[in-house]
């Protein structure tokens, strides 16, 4: 799954992704191509969630962006 989101001034080291409460490493994080100031995280859904909306959190240092959620399949 692609999220986008803007501000990751963070070293991709320091971001912390979660989904359902499970902690995510992510595949690649940095700039969106063709899209200037747009950040790119790519993440694989674990296996092991329940079908429905989950609540996905993404913490760069100390800051923690808007929770959103993800519906699960």
């Amino acid at each position: 799954v692609e999220v986008f989101a803007t501000g990751l001034d963070n070293p991709p080291a320091a971001l912390r992704v979660t989904l359902g409460g499970v902690a995510i490493t992510p595949q690649y994080v940095g700039p969106a191509p063709r899209y200037p100031g747009l950040d790119q995280i790519n993440i694989k859904i674990p296996s092991g969630l329940s079908a429905g909306p989950e609540p996905l959190v993404i913490q760069a240092g100390t800051i923690t962006a808007n929770t959103t959620t993800l519906a699960i399949q």
